[in-house]
């Protein structure tokens, strides 16, 4: 029977191996201890060795406009939900004064 680290080599979505993610590229650790399978440590000298694919320049560039956009668009979320806070704390200033003067 195959390991794991075997059937999951053998199973590599198709870009990934274009990318240069072959089974001779993969390698998973495992450490059996007590009957449990507990992962192997990566030191970083390992984790320096290990190929890592970028997408082309232009996706890369479109990623980043992309993530661009989303940041504008929590910047003006953030102040418009500033901006009710504000004019919610007022009403309710503006309620408690007119609940405690009997003007409600």
């Amino acid at each position: 029977m195959p390991s794991e680290a075997d059937t999951r080599a053998n199973f590599i979505d198709p870009a990934l191996a274009e990318a240069g993610w072959g089974a001779d590229k993969i390698i998973r650790e495992h450490y059996f201890t007590a009957g449990r399978k507990m992962a192997g440590k990566l030191s970083q000298k390992k984790l320096n060795t290990i190929p890592v694919p970028l997408p082309p320049l232009e996706e890369q560039q479109r990623i980043v406009e992309h993530l661009d956009g989303l940041s504008s668009r929590i910047q003006t979320l953030e102040k418009t939900t500033r901006t009710r806070l504000d004019h919610l704390a007022a009403l309710k200033v503006s309620l408690l004064d007119a609940a405690f003067r009997g003007n409600l």
